[in-house]
């Protein structure tokens, strides 16, 4: 097959040589999604929620589907709890103004001789610097507890699927009911809205295309062939090993959707 599909090529470059036949030639190829992803979870979980079908267009970061996630939800409003919970670092601020007093007092009576121990002002600079130290203690702690609480939001997050970009639902392979494996593939993205043609040619013909240049393309549709204009995005460095052909790929819009991706395409070579 491959052959022969070289012997054809090799007479239409023999043939194109000639004055009296056509300049253009159609290289065949076909068409594939801009994008085609298949998502999948983080985690291993039952799934409980599906929130789209195949057909869906959906946009970035909607949420396709979730995992059972009571737990992680309960951790949740467990560290939310722990959080708001102000009650040791308010007891701390309430206390320091007073002895912050007290030691201005204590001070005031010692320097204006009036009875009081070094002990007794030495307690009263240590009680201060022991209020102050427990403050910076419950900050740091309250900085901790909001990492912490953080840390349980993106648990529960990572329960749920989202689109990482805007596409379309191709291919729904779990449903309600099922478990699922961490990474395992469970819905099919892909972008159609723009299309690549992708062609694979010989060496010396995948030479003649430049990258950014424009370039005609023809697709199959249900009305027959449509020529769209697209742009040169990849002309393969290395060649296959086992054809020798290079790959060529160009991207083209699809505003409407109304090119199907995976049909078959030429992308026209003019001398």
């Amino acid at each position: 097959m491959l052959l022969r599909f070289r012997e054809m090529l090799c007479l239409l470059l023999l043939l194109s040589a000639h004055p009296s036949f056509a300049q253009d030639i159609w290289l065949p190829g076909y068409t594939r999604p801009l994008f085609d992803l298949n998502l999948s979870l983080p985690v291993t979980g039952r799934i409980e929620e599906l929130l789209v079908r195949e057909g869906d267009r959906v946009e970035p970061a909607a949420r396709l589907l979730a995992v059972d996630s009571n737990l992680e939800a309960m951790e949740v409003r467990r560290r939310r709890a722990i959080l708001e919970s102000r009650a040791e670092l308010s007891g701390a601020l309430a206390r320091q103004p007073l002895i912050l007093a007290q030691l201005r007092a204590a001070r005031s009576m010692h320097a204006n001789g009036v009875a009081i121990s070094r002990e007794d002002l030495q307690a009263r600079e240590l009680a201060a610097i022991v209020v102050a130290t427990e403050i910076e203690v419950r900050r740091a702690q309250k900085q901790m507890e909001l990492v912490d609480y953080e840390i349980a939001g993106e648990v529960l997050e990572r329960r749920s699927l989202r689109a990482p970009i805007a596409g379309r639902i191709a291919r729904v392979m779990r449903f309600p009911g099922e478990s699922v494996l961490a990474n395992e593939p469970i819905i099919r993205l892909v972008v159609v809205d723009r299309l690549l043609f992708v062609g694979a040619f010989e060496a010396r013909v995948a030479a003649r295309f430049r990258l950014g240049a424009s370039v005609l393309v023809s697709v199959d549709d249900v009305a027959g062939e449509v020529e769209v204009l697209g742009t040169v995005t990849l002309v393969g460095p290395v060649a296959d090993p086992a054809s020798g052909l290079v790959e060529v790929r160009v991207e083209f819009a699809n505003s409407n959707e109304s090119l199907r991706a995976g049909v078959p395409a030429r992308l026209r070579l003019v001398d």
